[in-house]
């Protein structure tokens, strides 16, 4: 390749990196700021992922450069798999602590925000307690 080509490829290298590196710090800021549970994933789940796909993606140019052909493979396979895994996993954990009492901040007053969830868990607690209320009166 072309000279030219491939200080391309490595310019768009220490971008990527450069802006990966700099979305992984803000994840890392919030992460200490937030002040719940569910902000605190929201900043690391969100802007830490694609702070570390950033850096894949600049793995992947470098790996062009190098002219690695299994560094691309890797960084490509590794860029694929976090953005299904990362959301993911994301959902799972505040899912999982919303179902264990970890409270969402509603702000200073306690008034703020939504909390979408507690609906839906009621209804399915009062669901599964009207079927068990039939199961009861049938055994009866």
């Amino acid at each position: 390749m072309p000279d030219f080509v491939l200080a391309t490829f490595l310019i768009i290298a220490a971008l990527f990196v450069l802006a990966g590196t700099i979305l992984s710090v803000i994840g890392l800021l919030g992460l200490n700021w937030l002040p719940d549970m569910y902000t605190r994933l929201h900043a690391t789940g969100k802007v830490g992922l694609f702070g570390v796909v950033l850096l894949l993606v600049g793995v992947f140019f470098f790996g062009l450069y190098e002219a690695d052909a299994t560094m691309v493979l890797r960084a490509a396979i590794l860029f694929l798999f976090l953005l299904v895994v990362g959301p993911t996993a994301a959902h799972a954990i505040s899912s999982a602590a919303y179902r264990f009492g970890q409270e969402p901040y509603l702000g200073p007053d306690g008034k703020g925000g939504r909390d979408d969830l507690a609906r839906d868990v009621r209804q399915k607690a009062e669901e599964l307690l009207d079927e068990h209320r039939r199961k009861k009166k049938k055994k009866k």
